[in-house]
């Protein structure tokens, strides 16, 4: 079960940072620790690879990766506000 919820939420993240990379290309400059790219990539990899998924890789983005993203994320709203 803690292996599906962190796998849906990084589907999630890696969604909406590619809809991001969409609207403001380069965002991703401004805040690297974003990571644009790479998540929508993982979120690609996560929601069509099915049984290729590496647990311990996932695991580590949950636990390392995606808190810099957050925290990169807070600091592009914080610079930016509602127009993000």
């Amino acid at each position: 079960m803690l292996q599906d919820a962190a796998c849906k939420c990084a589907e999630a993240i890696g969604e909406a940072a590619g809809k991001l990379d969409d609207l403001y290309p380069d965002l991703n400059q401004g805040f690297p620790d974003l990571n644009l790219k790479l998540a929508r990539r993982s979120r690609d990899r996560l929601a069509h690879g099915y049984y290729r998924i590496e647990l311990e890789i996932l695991w580590i983005t949950v636990t390392s990766a995606i808190p810099k993203t957050v925290a990169a994320a807070r600091e592009a709203r914080l610079k930016y506000g509602s127009g993000l």
